[in-house]
């Protein structure tokens, strides 16, 4: 389910609220009794381009920060782009869903979200 960010009149943000897709109120009292609006900006802010698919990472191709060598070595062998690591979190980052594609299929695995 998608996460919804909500604002209160003094401009605190909760993003924290879950509801199915389209189900989601414009307008939610909280448990201490605060009314919050619903904001689309907020919602919205993490967006860089046209396409909503940028910079995901992956966790099922991430990698041990001290691993991000033998990683990078493995993909240039295999004629992938260059990998780009979160070096925090070792989780591999791609620009595209194509790009997400072709390394997939370079280590023989599939997003069951894909199809």
């Amino acid at each position: 389910m998608p996460t919804y960010c909500y604002t209160s009149e003094d401009g605190s943000v909760f993003e924290e609220h879950q509801f199915p897709m389209g189900g989601a109120p414009w307008t939610i009292t909280t448990d201490d009794g605060v009314e919050i609006q619903r904001d689309l900006v907020a919602e919205h802010s993490g967006q860089r381009s046209g396409d909503a698919w940028t910079n995901h990472e992956s966790l099922a191709l991430m990698a041990h920060p001290a691993d991000i060598p033998a990683y990078v070595k493995d993909a240039k062998e295999k004629g992938l782009p260059v990998p780009d690591f979160n070096p925090q979190t070792g989780y591999l980052r791609f620009k595209s869903r194509s790009e997400q594609r072709r390394y997939l299929k370079a280590y023989g695995m599939v997003n069951m979200d894909d199809y």
